[in-house]
């Protein structure tokens, strides 16, 4: 009687068994991959191509294509559309048909996906390749976010204004640039860093953010390029479905009451011409002593403005003697003597800006 073992299911024999199969019947009634979803739906919004995962939206990013996109959502959600069993030495997926997804006008298509894997079932076999299919059915929706962008709902408000007096046109332009460019930075970890509006006048700027977190974030990255105060708000505007209290924070950015070129008085009673602003750093002219000083946020921000720079006069130095100078204004022709500290920086012959303050004449040489 024969004693030659065969295999349980197919009666082959002369072949390595493996808990009395082959290892062809084996792999039949033990496949590698297991299929979990045959159709596998990820919503995916159809303005900023977030999509949900795990229950949340993702981060927003930009795909340079569509197959840029399906690596990512694929790699994300492989252990969900199939299971390996068995050990797994290489793993491998390809889509058949990409160009059915227009990144551009995202609609509902199904992606064929062919997984590839290398591995075995059980640790007496050689490693083999088995692959399955599984279809990646893009459903699109608008996430939150985009909702919210396109409803202009106000959830944060940055104010930016100047203390006393209108935003300057470059002011304005350059405030825009920064926070622009700011906000497509901080999409790349934040994907409610949108601006819902942008709300401009001939003195102010209001940019609506979808997100309280966000506007505080662009609110302190100006302060990291202008000599500015911030102040917060809270206002209750309603009440969620969950109960609970919905509010709208507004963040006030405030610029200084001057501009270059403008006529100050801080609280030491000093009178002093701001020569320049850059950045965060002010130097200005004490106009008695005729040195330039630099100001702190602090002091910057606790100054009042008594004349513009469009007020001034110009004038010619005919000459200096001991602390005057005799100038003759351009305005009138009239010749006025001005008390000076400083002679050394007030040269004959050379025009100099007039501003009169309280009743006194002060003298800007226009080489500082």
């Amino acid at each position: 009687m024969s004693t030659e073992r065969f295999c349980a299911l197919c009666n082959k024999t002369g072949v390595k068994l493996i808990e009395n199969l082959c290892e062809e019947c084996y792999r039949k009634l033990h496949p590698l991959i297991e299929v979990r979803e045959k159709v596998l739906r990820v919503p995916v919004c159809r303005e900023c191509l977030s999509y949900v995962f795990r229950g949340r939206w993702t981060k927003v990013k930009y795909y340079r294509s569509s197959e840029e996109f399906l690596q990512e959502v694929i790699s994300k959600f492989l252990d969900r559309a199939i299971q390996i069993r068995g050990e797994a030495k290489e793993v491998r997926f390809t889509v058949e048909n990409p160009e059915v997804l227009d990144l551009s006008d995202l609609s509902h298509v199904a992606i064929d996906v062919i997984v590839q894997v290398l591995g075995r079932v059980h640790p007496a076999m050689d490693y083999y390749w088995e692959s399955a299919r599984f279809k990646l059915q893009i459903v699109p929706e608008i996430c939150p976010v985009c909702r919210a962008v396109a409803l202009k709902r106000e959830r944060a408000i940055l104010q930016i204004r100047a203390k006393d007096r209108a935003l300057t046109a470059d002011e304005k332009k350059e405030i825009l640039s920064i926070v622009s460019s700011f906000v497509q930075q901080l999409l790349r970890r934040d994907r409610e860093a949108r601006i819902v509006e942008v709300r401009e006048s001939e003195n102010y700027i209001d940019i609506i953010f979808p997100s309280a977190s966000v506007v505080r974030s662009v609110a302190h990255n100006l302060r990291k390029h202008f000599v500015c105060e911030v102040l917060e708000t809270q206002k209750v505007v309603g009440m969620s479905s969950s109960g609970r209290p919905v509010t709208k924070v507004t963040v006030r950015v405030l610029l200084p009451p001057f501009r270059e070129g403008d006529v100050v008085v801080d609280r030491g009673s000093r009178v002093l011409y701001v020569v320049s602003i850059h950045g965060r750093k002010v130097k200005a002219l004490d106009l008695e002593r005729l040195d330039v000083v630099s100001l702190s946020r602090d002091e910057a921000m606790n100054v009042t403005r008594v004349v513009s720079r469009e007020s001034f006069s110009k004038g010619l130095v005919l000459s200096v003697q001991g602390a005057y100078a005799q100038v003759l204004r351009y305005s009138d022709y009239r010749t006025v003597e001005v008390a000076i500290s400083r002679s050394d920086v007030v040269e004959p012959k050379k025009e100099v800006l007039l501003v009169e303050v309280n009743g006194k004449t002060y003298i800007i040489p226009q080489v500082l």
